[in-house]
């Protein structure tokens, strides 16, 4: 029996939306907001244990 599921092809805007998520610059997870440019676990650490 063939695969019922086809793969469809996205569009290329869907394509560059996906490149242009911003990574955290310690540990290249996604960031958690795009204006800041850490994920939350880095963010916190920064924020408030650095003091």
């Amino acid at each position: 029996m063939k695969n019922r599921y086809v793969k469809i092809q996205k569009p290329d805007v869907v394509r560059e939306a996906k490149k242009k998520i911003r990574t955290c610059l310690h540990c290249n997870d996604p960031c958690w907001r795009a204006d800041v440019n850490y994920c939350w676990e880095c963010y916190k650490y920064q924020k408030f244990e650095s003091r």
